[in-house]
């Protein structure tokens, strides 16, 4: 029991800083190569397709995760310290990266096409907040009862969602930006996606592994523990977000972890051997 709690904990910061600190921190990488890089022709031209929805719901959705994250019992207040620091390291610097990236990336045209309504963030922003607020009062939670920040469960709520939702209008984007123009994209882009997918995969193993831990103390295999939280709640809540957004993006998932052995590992493991000659 304890270590499935253990892993749940940490898959879930792993995806977290994934997805938000070493994704956030690739693009502002590529925009500091595109101003200073004195190679310029070898980055003349390259988009950087980010969708501007995409980053709105990315802002909204750290802000909203550093409000409940903070609110008792904090994301960080567990007995592991790992697990502790990675939780309080993602809750702390998501939100104003997310709104660095925002205002880096605005300075220039970032080849974002115009989107339907229905994948535009005010509307994205509205389907979280319904969802999330009926699925929260849809059975009693544990979270942040009676001690916590006023609302900080209906808050998490809608940012699970949220989180879900955010990278639709990203997938738009890429599919009428990358039409016969794939080699004109930045080569972030493709690291960026894989990175945030590969953020959702972790945490959806995260809350996987968190409901084999809810089955047994709900069939009684952990005497003492008072739990109100069913696990059809659960998976409403988190796993679903994260299982959505990871099947959406699965095929991407795979060619980008192909593309990452090949280009990286690969080299990295020849130049190993050839020393070892």
């Amino acid at each position: 029991m304890g270590l499935l709690w253990l892993m749940s904990k940490i898959f879930c910061s792993v995806g977290n800083i994934c997805g938000n600190p070493v994704a956030a921190g690739v693009l502002l990488f590529a925009d500091w190569q595109v101003r200073n890089s004195h190679n310029k022709d070898a980055i003349a031209g390259k988009k950087i397709l980010l969708s501007h929805d995409m980053q709105v719901m990315l802002v909204i959705g750290a802000w909203l995760r550093l409000y409940w994250g903070t609110s008792s019992p904090a994301v960080w207040e567990v007995p592991n310290k790992f697990a502790g620091g990675l939780a309080c390291i993602d809750v702390f610097t998501a939100p104003f990266l997310w709104m660095l990236v925002w205002w880096r990336l605005r300075s220039y045209d970032v080849g974002s096409p115009k989107l339907p309504i229905y994948v535009q963030w005010p509307f994205l922003l509205f389907v979280s907040v319904v969802s999330g607020l009926c699925w929260q009062h849809y059975g009693p939670f544990e979270f942040y009862e009676d001690k916590g920040f006023r609302n900080a469960q209906d808050v998490s709520a809608v940012s699970h969602v949220l989180d879900g939702l955010a990278f639709v209008p990203q997938i738009f984007a890429l599919s009428k930006g990358v039409e016969g123009s794939a080699g004109d994209l930045h080569p972030c882009v493709g690291h960026f996606v894989g990175l945030l997918t590969m953020g959702r995969f972790f945490r959806m193993l995260s809350w996987f592994i968190h409901i084999v831990f809810l089955v047994q103390l709900l069939s009684g295999d952990v005497p003492g523990r008072r739990v109100r939280t069913s696990v059809v709640e659960q998976i409403i809540l988190y796993g679903v977000p994260d299982v959505f957004h990871t099947i959406l993006m699965g095929d991407y998932f795979y060619v980008w972890c192909k593309k990452v052995k090949e280009q990286a590992l690969d080299h990295w493991s020849a130049q190993i051997n050839s020393m070892m000659i």
